[in-house]
């Protein structure tokens, strides 16, 4: 048989009792307040407050108003209209916050704050309005209607509004409206950030993004550090900041800043500022600064300037502007090699395989070009020569003959000679030793204009 006791609380120097301060004790159980309902749950308690509930076992509710409990082993300290559906649960106070059923998991306090499903065991919602977390061990700070999905385990938000966190070991800062669906991704702060890449960063500005572009490892290690409505999904890429920047396909690629600069590249390709440069089809590529500079060809580099187009291999490119076309009015430089054991005139590239210094149609060139070579033995041969090529719709010869000047020759029988190679649309250097090892290095200075 379970004992009840009820009695009325009295104020001490008074003869009235509180009012509805009513104790009830029925065995193991103890209600003090007005309303409270405690039917159901064994060894429960409700030690204040009104209209508290408690249908669970070994649960506890220290005070405030409307508050319930279904769950076992569970507490709501206070506050309003509160509901704790888990097991070893706690919810501190606040108003209208939610357990459903989740496992030792803490709702601190704050206004609506929810853990909706079981998979949220573990979670914390340290206050702020409107949050919901469903991540195991995953945890919000605080801020508004914030949200940690069921897959988004391990993962924390600081704060602020509106941020989405839908993978494994994530993390958002704060910010507003940022959203992460990326394992191991951080989304430091900002407004508007998105990473959907693989253990990948945005440290913050507005509307940047970390996206795949349907292969395995896209936005694998992305980075963006700020800035507006950058994109980036190359894996291990990086974007320092700036505006509307985008990095696409490849690897490795770095895009320091400026604005509307385009990297498609293969890898390894760096644009460190400036506006509306591009890197397209050119992996090891390079455009300092400047303004609407383009690199096509691999290993190209503009330093900078204006309206520059590097488009054959390792070429470098300057203008400080275009009559209409990007590459029209500028200078060049280039370098080739070649290794011979033979007497017989072979052509030089600048990769030292295939790679020509190729002549646009409708473009004339000045050239200066300085050859060198050096055998193991010590004997040195040096070369320069200077003149004009021209390519008009496809046909491409030497303007006038070329000018020669041997430097030094410890060899007669070494040669080098510059030709126009109308087949390739190409300026050709070639050179000739003799049945020793000779390596071959030629430095070509270029002036070019296109019409």
């Amino acid at each position: 048989m379970k004992l009840c006791v009820t009695s009325l609380l009295l104020i001490i120097g008074t003869s009235r009792p509180a009012i509805g301060a009513v104790v009830t004790v029925v065995g193991d159980e103890a209600k003090i307040g007005l309303g409270h309902t405690l039917t159901t749950g064994i060894y429960s308690s409700i030690t204040g407050g009104k209209t508290n509930a408690i249908t669970g076992d070994l649960s506890f509710i220290g005070g405030g108003q409307s508050n319930r409990i279904s769950g076992v082993l569970s507490v709501i300290g206070g506050g309003t209209n509160n509901y704790n559906g888990g097991r070893e649960a706690v919810i501190a106070g606040g108003r209208d916050n939610y357990i459903a059923i989740a496992k030792h998991t803490t709702i601190s306090g704050g206004h609506n704050n929810a853990i909706h499903t079981s998979f949220g065991e573990h979670a914390v919602i340290g206050g702020g309005e409107q949050n919901t977390n469903n991540g195991m061990w995953s945890a919000i700070g605080g801020g508004f209607v914030n949200y940690i999905s069921s897959n988004a385990e391990s993962s924390t938000i600081g704060g602020g509004f509106s941020n989405f966190v839908y993978s494994k070991w994530g993390t958002i800062g704060g910010g507003l409206t940022n959203f992460l669906n990326d394992e191991t991704g951080v989304i430091a702060g900002g407004w508007g950030n998105k990473d959907v890449g693989y253990y990948s960063a945005i440290g913050g500005g507005a509307y940047n993004k970390i996206l795949t572009n349907g292969t395995d490892d896209s936005g694998q290690g992305a980075f963006i550090g700020g800035g507006s409505w950058n994109t980036n999904s190359a894996p291990w890429g990086f974007i320092g900041g700036g505006s509307a920047n985008e990095i696409h396909n490849g690897y490795v690629h770095v895009l320091s800043g400026g604005a509307f600069n385009r990297i498609y590249a293969d890898r390894s390709s760096v644009i460190s500022g400036g506006e509306v440069n591009l890197i397209t089809n050119a992996p090891y590529a390079t455009i300092s600064g400047g303004f609407n500079n383009i690199v096509s060809a691999e290993s190209g580099t503009v330093l900078g300037g204006t309206a520059a187009h590097a488009r054959n291999f390792g070429q470098i490119a300057h203008a400080g502007g275009a009559f209409s076309t990007i590459g029209d009015a500028q200078a060049s430089q280039y370098i080739l090699r070649q290794t011979t054991t033979s007497g017989t005139l072979i052509e030089m590239f600048l990769d030292a395989g295939f790679a020509r210094m190729d002549i646009p149609s409708g473009s004339t060139w000045t050239f200066e070009v300085q050859v060198v070579g050096r055998n193991t033995l010590g004997d040195s041969a040096g070369y320069v020569f200077s003149g004009v090529i021209e390519n008009i719709g496809g046909a491409t010869a030497l303007v006038a003959a070329v000018n020669k000047t041997i430097l030094a020759e410890d060899v007669p029988a070494w040669d080098a000679s510059v030709v126009a190679d109308n087949a390739n649309d190409a300026l050709i250097i070639k050179v000739a030793g003799d049945t020793s090892t000779v390596r071959w290095v030629a430095t070509v200075r270029t002036t070019e204009v296109q019409n």
